[in-house]
């Protein structure tokens, strides 16, 4: 068929299914939180020592938004809510304080307003008295830097009874939408 034969609203369609990319999938890491360090960091972002296992299959320039979708649970049933933030830079070069024990691991504490991290979760994710799992999403444009780069940590604001318990975030995976023409 040749486009001179076509309508413009059909040569309009064809152009634009042209520029459009679908969305890939990425699978991620599993973060693994020990709360009995949280109460010395009440208020302030905790972060895993680690970024998460980003292996990006697409050249750095070409993502344009990502968004995680994952599943939040805890070791034993209890009353914890928690934000979820993100940054692309290790959190010990961002001034955070590095806290915990050889046996919970090692972790960061940052002040939620330091720069060069952001809030990516929606609203409040709470288990009210259970252990979940608890399903959430993320998005923000952190976590397309991150992935951009393959250096992406999420870390939470935690409150709640935390003593004694474990917050993981499992089944990670960061749906990619790609910038048009990459």
């Amino acid at each position: 068929m040749k486009a001179r034969n076509l309508s413009p609203l059909a040569l309009l369609l064809l152009l634009l299914a042209a520029c459009t990319t679908p969305p890939i999938t990425i699978g991620l890491s599993d973060v693994t939180l020990d709360l009995t360090v949280a109460a010395d960091s009440a208020g302030k972002v905790l972060f895993p020592e680690k970024p998460l296992d980003v292996k990006n299959p697409v050249p750095a320039t070409s993502i344009a938004a990502v968004t995680i979708r994952g599943e939040a649970s805890l070791a034993t049933a209890a009353d914890v809510s928690f934000e979820v933030y993100a940054t692309d830079t290790d959190p010990k070069t961002l001034g955070c304080q590095e806290v915990g024990t050889p046996l919970t691991g090692y972790f960061y504490a940052c002040d939620p307003n330091t720069t060069g991290m952001a809030k990516v979760s929606q609203s409040t994710i709470a288990f009210n008295g259970n252990q979940g799992p608890v399903p959430f999403t993320l998005s923000g444009d952190t976590l397309a830097s991150g992935i951009n780069k393959q250096s992406l940590y999420l870390g939470a604001v935690i409150s709640g009874a935390t003593a004694g318990n474990t917050l993981y975030l499992q089944n990670l995976t960061a749906t990619v939408q790609l910038n048009v023409g990459q």
